[in-house]
């Protein structure tokens, strides 16, 4: 049987709960336990891009998202760069995804939301253990619903500092709905819980709310709230190259085990063929105008 990726999209309509840090640090953290990882940055901001990439220059000359997108034959595996760890991979943005958004809003078709189906080819798929995409905060996004169209996951990443992350989650999930009409593969992870103050009222209880009304409820360990964070992204490293011993790398690499514990003893589980999905359900998504 030939192996695929376990491919993963972080989610959440609301900016600043920490999505491009948990993609670049579960990433790294991925890597080090051996698995083969590729991170695909949609968000124009590129902070994961920027926090990754061994060399950004390479992704603003053309190995970025937009180039990709703008070559009608081109793939994924093309525009693939290198970043500072040998076993993590990174498909990079730049602050034309912006254009490359709109371009797809204004050029939208029945189709816009499947041109990652084609573009991921197999050897992007067969070559990576994990394929995770860092997503912009918006639920407008049609590289977001390429992202969840291709993917075998949904993650929630929620601040616990940010009841308006919580409140939002509404939004997100008709268009999670919408597109499992599509992509019958498509699960939920437990909910990644970031910014959490452990003897705080307010992130306690988000974390009771969460795993009480989250399909698969909140992964065992929360992310905690730390300026160390802000330090290692200001120095454009992951934390674990910024400092391995300290406690939030620690909380990453928590979350990182217990993120192989599910997907990976989830596929290990599956019995029978996969389900075709037929390409004749389109009126959801593109009537909605996500």
């Amino acid at each position: 049987m030939v192996k695929t990726a376990n491919i993963i999209t972080l989610l959440c309509n609301k900016g600043g709960v920490g999505r491009s840090t948990t993609a670049v640090n579960i990433g790294w953290s991925l890597a080090d336990a051996g698995r083969n990882v590729l991170i695909c940055d949609l968000d124009s901001q590129a902070n994961a891009s920027y926090n990754l990439s061994k060399d950004y220059t390479v992704v603003e000359s053309g190995k970025n998202i937009s180039q990709m997108m703008a070559n009608g034959t081109g793939s994924f595996s093309d525009y693939i760069s290198d970043t500072r760890h040998s076993r993590l991979k990174l498909l990079g943005s730049t602050l034309f995804t912006d254009k490359t958004e709109a371009d797809l809003r204004r050029n939208q078709t029945m189709n816009s939301h499947r041109i990652f189906e084609s573009k991921l080819d197999r050897s992007t798929r067969e070559d990576f253990d994990y394929i995770i995409f860092d997503t912009p905060p918006s639920k407008s996004s049609i590289l977001m619903l390429n992202a969840l169209i291709v993917s075998n996951w949904f993650w929630y990443i929620i601040g616990a500092e940010d009841q308006w992350a919580l409140d939002a989650r509404v939004i997100m999930d008709k268009i999670v709905a919408d597109v499992k009409k599509l992509n019958t593969k498509l699960n939920a992870l437990p909910v990644l819980l970031t910014r959490y103050k452990k003897n705080n009222t307010q992130s306690r209880y988000m974390k009771q709310i969460c795993e009480k009304t989250f399909e698969k409820g909140v992964f065992p360990g929360c992310v905690r709230d730390t300026t160390f964070i802000t330090k290692s992204n200001s120095a454009r490293q992951s934390i674990f190259e910024y400092d391995r011993r300290h406690n939030c790398a620690k909380d990453y690499a928590a979350a990182s085990r217990n993120l192989i514990e599910t997907v990976e003893n989830r596929k290990n589980n599956e019995i029978g063929p996969e389900k075709t999905v037929p390409h004749n359900d389109e009126s959801s998504i593109h009537d909605m105008g996500y």
